[in-house]
């Protein structure tokens, strides 16, 4: 192939900055709090799962993978099991484990994972904001999920070898918000799923709801859903800081 040569842009150096308008509201991100702002596309920038404190990822010594909100509405991926199909040294078990069908027993009733080829626990590795979950969470009310593997996921996780962390949806006392959306498929799968954030008392009191609706026929085990979910979070601010 020929060589091209490099073109140089022209900067104009007598140019001002545009100046910032009223309307933007600068984001403070505490330190114990990690919020979805900063991410842009499939891309974050930060992350709790390595030491409990928010931390940006180039700084955190681990092998951690984190899905964004964007991410999983553009896979479809409604919980964990789904999104597993996209994780790197990870199966879902679909043989027997712990002398249970599929690993799961009537307490866990959602499939289980081998991560570098070590079953996880009873609760199939699953945790919602740093609290272990047995159940499978849906993504309705999830605004990110971090995928902690290897040794660091057993120092700070759950004690087992890859923990998946459900990051559920804050309420914002700044930003008004409505989003729909419905979906159907195959086996009358139907799912529809409502979010609604509302400042009540601007800048200091906000409310978010989520509602989500999922049915789904199927012989198989681990995909008939028939279920209606509820999320409701709130947000006080009680100082400017």
């Amino acid at each position: 192939p020929a060589a091209l040569r490099a073109q140089a842009t022209r900067v104009d150096a007598t140019a001002k900055p545009k100046p910032a308008t009223a309307d933007e509201q600068p984001i403070e991100l505490p330190p114990f709090e990690v919020r979805t702002d900063q991410d842009v596309g499939y891309l974050a920038q930060n992350t709790a799962a390595g030491s409990r404190l928010n931390t940006s990822l180039l700084n955190t010594p681990g092998a951690i993978s984190i899905f964004t909100t964007e991410f999983l509405t553009d896979i479809g991926a409604t919980n964990v099991e789904e999104l597993s199909e996209y994780l790197m040294n990870t199966d879902r078990d679909f043989g027997f484990l712990r002398e249970t069908p599929q690993g799961n027993n009537f307490a866990t009733q959602d499939r289980s994972f081998r991560v570098r080829g070590i079953a996880t626990d009873s609760s199939g590795g699953r945790a919602v904001n740093f609290f272990k979950r047995t159940l499978e969470a849906d993504t309705f009310n999830t605004e990110r999920i971090e995928f902690t593997r290897g040794p660091d996921s057993i120092l700070f996780g759950q004690g087992t070898a890859g923990t998946f962390n459900n990051q559920s949806k804050k309420a914002n006392a700044d930003r008004r918000r409505l989003e729909v959306s419905i979906r159907a498929g195959n086996f009358d799968a139907f799912r529809s799923t409502i979010d609604v954030n509302e400042p009540v008392v601007p800048k200091k009191v906000g409310v978010r709801l989520n509602v989500a609706h999922d049915t789904k026929n199927s012989w198989r085990p681990h995909e008939f859903k028939n279920q209606n979910r509820l999320a409701l979070a709130t947000h006080f601010r009680l100082t400017p800081k």
